[in-house]
């Protein structure tokens, strides 16, 4: 027996489109064709914002996290805010924050330690509303960093009201999707995940005011956090220092059993090809996950699995990769909300040949990367999971 575990997702990867041939980018190559609502001409992108940090280097803070809870902020405008327990079976206070037909705005005060690059993010629970993304915009000490702060969008989480039920002929109907709120951490990023990493700000040592303004939808905010970039080792580092290889194990994770989805059209799909589980045998199955269903940046499918032990394990997909430019297109992979290695920020998926399903490891697709696992339930909650991501490319799984 292979002294590995390979956790592979039966995911049929249909790319009908290509939304980029390339990864990610880390300081340039945003489109400037396009601008936002009420920007001015001398605001810059946040390409050129980051551009111009590594020219005046500018360097990441290291090991410094400032909560500021989402009721303790200073100061408000025009805006419809509540201060409640016991939101999402939470015990802690939140700020909620419904709409109001008033453009109305909330600020936070706080104390930067040391001058550096920073991350925001948001811990928030989304309410009930119209069913879109949550939006706000950002400026910090009463200015827009960049010009893509003007819009700062907060995903809703979507899954299947139940499992597919049959008709009289044995095909699978597919079920309506609802909303499941839940708390989840969301750094402050690109909405169309045009950069490798989220958000940088540059922040000076004293008092900093970080003010969010309404754009629509309501949600409940328990903590803003100001932190240090999260450390992301490359493959060579990660794997020097984890545990030994499981032997004798295997667990499949069927990708039409989604968990957790950001959008209600990421939904399971229908193959006929003999080699998917489960076979389709003449009728409609649900049966695969993906294609063109899953082609906007940004979009995140999550499924959940239990560790058998402790160890290291490897993880392998099995698809079909038919986008018609036959270029390779992408996906980014987190295990409990963060990537294992710095490699799994982009994951290239080449085209197949027609009709094939293959087995391909991840992320390298020549050769399998183990994975530190501890043993416990890896589920979507934002920290957990295995969680495939749009970078800048379409997927079905």
């Amino acid at each position: 027996m292979k002294t590995k575990i390979r956790v592979l997702l039966i995911l049929a990867l249909f790319f009908n489109f290509i939304i980029s041939p390339t990864p990610l980018v880390s300081a340039r190559g945003v489109s400037q064709s396009i601008q936002l609502a009420g920007s001015t001409p001398d605001e810059p992108y946040y390409a050129d914002v980051l551009a111009g940090y590594n020219t005046k280097g500018y360097k990441p803070t290291s090991g410094i996290a400032i909560n500021l809870s989402g009721a303790d902020y200073s100061s408000q405008a025009e805006s419809n805010l509540e201060i409640k327990n016991g939101i999402g079976s939470s015990s802690n206070k939140a700020l909620v924050w419904n709409e109001s037909d008033s453009v109305g705005y909330v600020e936070w005060t706080f104390d930067v330690p040391t001058s550096g690059l920073y991350n925001l993010g948001m811990e928030y629970y989304p309410l009930a509303g119209k069913g879109a993304s949550i939006q706000r915009d950002l400026k910090i000490d009463g200015a827009y960093p960049f010009m893509e702060a003007r819009r700062i969008s907060f995903e809703r989480t979507w899954m299947d009201a139940a499992p597919p039920k049959q008709d009289n002929q044995g095909n699978d109907i597919r079920p309506s999707q609802v909303e499941a709120p839940r708390w989840q951490f969301a750094f402050f990023e690109d909405a169309q995940a045009m950069y490798r990493e989220p958000y940088l700000f540059y922040l000076t040592a004293g008092s900093h005011i970080i003010r969010l303004g309404l754009i629509r939808e309501p949600v409940a905010i328990a903590r803003i956090t100001s932190m240090s970039l999260p450390i992301v080792h490359d493959y060579a580092q990660y794997h020097a220092q984890e545990y030994a290889p499981v032997k004798n194990q295997q667990v499949i994770i069927e990708a039409e059993n989604a968990v957790f989805k950001s959008a209600p059209t990421l939904t399971s799909n229908y193959s006929p090809n003999p080699s998917v589980n489960p076979q389709a045998w003449g009728n409609f199955k649900l049966n695969v996950f993906g294609g063109y269903r899953w082609q906007r940046p940004g979009e995140v499918v999550s499924w959940k699995f239990t560790a058998p032990e402790t160890g290291m394990y490897q993880i392998g997909i099995k698809l079909w990769q038919g986008n018609q430019s036959r270029m390779p297109v992408y996906r980014s992979l987190m295990i409990d909300g963060q990537f294992p290695f710095d490699e799994m920020r982009e994951i290239a998926f080449r085209i197949t040949s027609i009709g094939a399903w293959i087995r391909f490891p991840i992320p390298n697709m020549s050769h399998f990367f183990f994975i530190s696992l501890k043993v416990n339930t890896h589920s979507p909650c934002a920290p957990s999971l295995v969680l495939l991501r749009i970078p800048c490319a379409p997927l079905k799984v």
